[in-house]
């Protein structure tokens, strides 16, 4: 491992262990605000005592019902600067959040802990200025895309007074699960061809993950509860932090560990968004009278022959097309085989993740692409 290969790997640990403390750390702030026990008593002066005096022997006057009445809606019901407080803190902490990821990356290639373009005899340039402007410009770009793709399928998912919902929490959290990570490697070209150039792609599904935690945990924002119940099956907030935040934990990692250096990211993020995705819109809808025998999918079984074709050809079309599309932009660092065995290595290896995803082993959010990465790295 050469030294630049090193200090990267070094930061990159770093990176994830500060972030993540630095998050649960603003989450719990958030979540749970310190108060102070005793407010100090303002000055007592004549005045005050006499109109605390007058205050008493009005509320004598009263009824104790009238008393305890006023008394309860006084503490019951929150003033709008409250409620304004608590809808702005998890906003805050995620911005805070957001600002300090991104400062962090770039302060990291500017001192050169990130390394540039890589050369033939295996050493890099320079991470140079622009390089650095083009990428954060490119992962800022990304993540408001990311922001409107997942809003307006919130939007629809969330009914109001005016409509109904139009997509049921289960369909909003498969399309959300389809399109997020293939839209965003269709935006890849954008970035630089700095090797450090993978750590600020990976800002924004981390900054996605901070949003799920504070959707799940903190129940302060109307967008916060519409979120985390759109990206779930039941609608439960809980589920947010199950399933969807392996899924931008696995996107992070992919473009961390495989980045355009090789097929492998690609094939394993292709496999588990629009693979798995359609998988599951496909099966419910024309699985009913073809399922998997239980003896291979085990007794609670919803999976089916439909759902697993879905799976096989949504994975190499998207595959195929995520590929050829990094290569005609230049952005690809390694060369694809022919197409017809490009598809055919890419049909075993999708067929392979699909009967990882039949067995009931672990969750298929991580083995599926696993599965899919794993061969890829065999095949290619």
């Amino acid at each position: 491992m050469t030294g630049a290969s090193h200090r990267t790997s070094l930061f990159h640990i770093f990176l994830l262990i500060s972030s993540t403390l630095a998050f649960v750390q603003s989450a719990k702030q958030a979540a749970f605000p310190t108060r102070p026990l005793l407010q100090k008593p303002s000055f007592v002066t004549s005045s005050n005592l006499q109109n605390a005096i007058e205050h008493i022997r009005s509320l004598k006057q009263q009824s104790p019902l009238t008393v305890l009445q006023d008394t309860h809606n006084s503490d019951a019901v929150p003033s709008d600067d409250t409620i304004s407080a608590h809808k702005t803190s998890s906003r805050s902490v995620l911005g805070v959040f957001a600002l300090s990821s991104f400062s962090l990356v770039t302060i990291a290639a500017k001192l050169g802990i990130f390394p540039g373009t890589p050369l033939s005899n295996g050493d890099f340039l320079p991470y140079s200025d622009l390089q650095i402007m083009r990428d954060l410009g490119a992962s800022l770009l990304c993540g408001v895309l990311a922001y409107a793709l997942v809003k307006s399928i919130t939007w629809a998912a969330t009914p109001t007074l005016d409509r109904p919902a139009y997509l049921q929490p289960r369909d909003a959290r498969k399309i959300t699960h389809t399109l997020s990570a293939t839209a965003y490697m269709l935006f890849w070209p954008l970035f630089s061809s700095a090797t450090g150039a993978r750590y600020f792609a990976a800002v924004v599904p981390l900054i996605n993950g901070a949003r799920l935690i504070l959707a799940a945990n903190v129940d302060d924002d109307d967008e916060n509860s519409s979120l985390a119940s759109a990206l779930s099956r039941s609608g439960s907030k809980a589920e947010a932090t199950g399933g969807p935040l392996i899924y931008v934990g696995i996107l992070a990692a992919a473009i961390l560990l495989f980045w355009r250096d090789q097929p492998a990211g690609v094939v394993a993020l292709s496999t588990m968004a629009a693979g798995d995705g359609l998988a599951d819109l496909v099966g419910r809808r024309f699985g009913k009278n073809n399922k998997w025998p239980t003896a291979l999918t085990g007794v609670n079984n919803r999976k089916s022959i439909a759902g697993s074709l879905a799976l096989v050809a949504a994975s190499v079309v998207t595959s195929v097309g995520i590929l050829l599309w990094l290569q005609a932009t230049g952005s690809l660092l390694t060369t694809l085989p022919p197409f017809g065995e490009l598809v055919a290595k890419l049909l075993v290896i999708t067929v392979g993740a699909a009967f990882v995803e039949l067995v009931p082993i672990a969750d298929d959010n991580y083995t599926v692409p696993m599965t899919a990465a794993a061969l890829s790295l065999l095949f290619f």
